[in-house]
């Protein structure tokens, strides 16, 4: 099927499926077109394979079973659709654009200590990290008191853990849900209590009107958290490494600080945060000629689609000029569709834009530093140079 867009002859891809634990699966189709990518991401016979995987792994009960069977990533069909349009109404457009004033704010502040100090330094412990510790704790309003628990709990790497179907892993598996348990169940507390205008409160407004079970509520919670925290701090990284290996493009933003939304799409196209997006087939079928059992996988390698030249102009070039010819796929389509989209633009967007106003083109000081994985997002080790403006 080489003609239609399918082949596990690159190497890299042996390593993401290893990765993604998909290695431990029979082998499956691999996408790697744009055009079928697109069509097989909306296509409602194929859903999210946590739970599948995990059976696959031999792992059939215990915390993580349980845990992955009973949240939204695990449901499909209509009920899939009803849960993940309450996670939507929690992180729209409308939500995220009332939070932008601090997420500027905050971005321009840490933007300015590292101008200052003018060091070498780990970028995810001084910038990404912080930023995304103000936002997320603000726009879920949690409580002073939880949000040092709160942060350590999905900065401690063993939220990963959840997907990487490791048995040997159990033991930290059940400690990090006992713990995010105990966090969602003092969240949902404290704004039944205090009732507000944030997500988390009208998700509770949305339950008492029938439209969502207590378990649903905590399971839409769990999943807006592990979504709308780890998606912009991953990209964030992913992006100033791109820039560190194109500083030309990084001072072409400083001399255009109007082109920031559109070099986002391009990071975003650029080094996406999972080279694969890996779906379940619920049902038989055959797409393109090829047929797809029930229970087999589909592996779409959304890291080549978005550098398919049939879909994207000068493809292989990194260019924050360039205007998108077709939609990203690296946040799903339909009921699979993460949602964490748009905090993750508006946070790459005024991050990019206080960085680049207040300094130079980023030096990558360690080579040697591990790439992230599912499970662990390592240092990032930089040095700024001076600002041209």
């Amino acid at each position: 099927m080489a003609a239609a867009g399918f082949s596990w002859a690159d190497p890299a891809v042996a390593a993401a499926r290893e990765q993604y634990g998909a290695a431990r699966t029979p082998l499956g189709p691999l996408v790697l077109r744009y055009a079928q990518s697109a069509e097989l991401l909306r296509d409602p016979r194929l859903t999210t394979s946590y739970r599948y995987s995990l059976e696959r792994a031999g792992i059939t009960s215990g915390p993580a079973y349980d845990f992955l069977t009973a949240s939204l990533l695990c449901k499909i069909g209509r009920e899939r659709r009803r849960l993940h349009r309450q996670a939507l109404r929690a992180s729209t457009q409308h939500v995220i654009t009332e939070l932008r004033p601090l997420i500027r704010a905050t971005a321009q502040h840490l933007a300015g200590q590292l101008a200052i100090t003018g060091e070498a330094c780990d970028f995810m412990t001084v910038f990404a990290d912080p930023l995304l510790k103000a936002v997320t704790c603000r726009l879920f309003g949690v409580p002073a008191q939880d949000v040092d628990r709160l942060h350590h709990l999905f900065r401690n790497d063993d939220a990963g853990l959840l997907f990487m179907h490791d048995r040997a892993q159990i033991p930290r598996i059940q400690g990090f849900l006992t713990e995010l348990t105990d966090c969602t169940e003092s969240l949902i507390s404290h704004h039944r209590a205090h009732p507000g205008d944030d997500p988390i409160c009208g998700l509770i407004h949305t339950q008492h009107d029938g439209l969502l079970s207590e378990e649903e509520l905590h399971s839409v919670v769990h999943a807006l958290l592990l979504a709308i925290w780890d998606n912009p701090f991953n990209q964030l990284r992913l992006a100033l490494t791109a820039f560190a290996q194109h500083p030309e493009q990084w001072r072409l933003l400083q001399q255009h600080p109007e082109l920031a939304a559109q070099a986002v799409e391009e990071v975003l196209r650029w080094c996406p945060p999972a080279a694969l997006i890996i779906r379940h087939a619920t049902e038989e079928f055959t797409y393109q000629g090829l047929h797809i059992p029930a229970g087999s996988h589909v592996f779409l390698g959304v890291h080549a689609a978005q550098r398919d030249p049939r879909a994207f102009a000068h493809a292989d070039t990194f260019d924050i000029t360039a205007e998108q010819s077709a939609p990203l796929l690296l946040f799903g389509g339909g009921t699979t569709a993460c949602t964490g989209t748009a905090l993750t633009r508006a946070t790459l967007t005024e991050a990019l834009t206080a960085l680049t106003s207040s300094l130079g083109p980023p030096q990558i000081t360690d080579h040697t530093a591990r790439q992230p994985t599912t499970h662990s997002t390592p240092p990032l080790l930089l040095r700024f140079g001076w600002s041209e403006i």
